[in-house]
This record gives C-alpha cells, sequence and structure tokens, in this order.
C-alpha cells in the first residue's frame, strides 16, 4: 500500500464503493476499498488511513465493534458513516464513539474537502 495518507471506504454495495471511489481518485485522494472489517483492519495496520468511511445499508454490530477498535488502536483515524437506511437508535450509537453521520446522496466529495480543511488544521 502507498504510504501517502488515504482514504479507506468499507462498503456493502460494491457499486456505490467505486463511485466513492471515483470520486475521490478524481480528487487526489489515495484511495483503498474493503469488503469486510477485517480487511479493513488490515488496511488500517498497514498503511497510513485518515478516514475511514463506512457506506453501508445498515448498520450492525460488526461495524460498531470496527468503530470501537479504530478508536481505540488508531486515535488519529477518523470514521464517517454513509447510513442507507439509519434509525435513531444507530445514529446514537455511533455517536457516542464519535464519527460523522451522514444519508446517502449526499456529495461525498464535498463532505471529503470539508472535513480534510478541518483535518489538516489540527
Amino acid at each position: 500500500m502507498n504510504l501517502e495518507p488515504a482514504v479507506l471506504i468499507q462498503s456493502d454495495d460494491e457499486k456505490y464503493s467505486e463511485i466513492l471511489k471515483e470520486t475521490l481518485t478524481e480528487a487526489e485522494y489515495q484511495v483503498v476499498c474493503s469488503r469486510n472489517s477485517q480487511d479493513s483492519l488490515r488496511y488500517l495496520r498497514e498503511g497510513k488511513i485518515f478516514l475511514v468511511i463506512f457506506s453501508i445499508k445498515k448498520l450492525t454490530d460488526e461495524y460498531i465493534d470496527i468503530l470501537k477498535t479504530i478508536k481505540q488502536n488508531f486515535p488519529f483515524t477518523e470514521a464517517l458513516f454513509i447510513v442507507m437506511w439509519p434509525s435513531a437508535n444507530s445514529a446514537y450509537k455511533t455517536s457516542l464513539l464519535g464519527p460523522m453521520n451522514i444519508w446517502r446522496g449526499c456529495r461525498s466529495s464535498l463532505i471529503i474537502s470539508r472535513w480534510w480543511t478541518t483535518y489538516s488544521r489540527k
């Protein structure tokens, strides 16, 4: 994996994952994609991931567990959840651990650029 800071996309929707990857690559971000939590953790250990985007249909315990692992072991890595069918419960569970929550349909490049502007000031 490239040692430049990268965005990791973990998605349960391959089509949406490719759209996100294309958008971010066009915006000159290094992007890697994962289909499961084990691969995501491998990427986190191997490289310099500054942002993990979870593009999922529904929040499950698997995503809560990997979010906890990220917060405990990779404190400078941020997380962004894009949930197709959000619920008040999923928003509450993830907000306790600090990620940003958004719904599909938002312009991902705009969100990433705003996040990067904030991140680069730290």
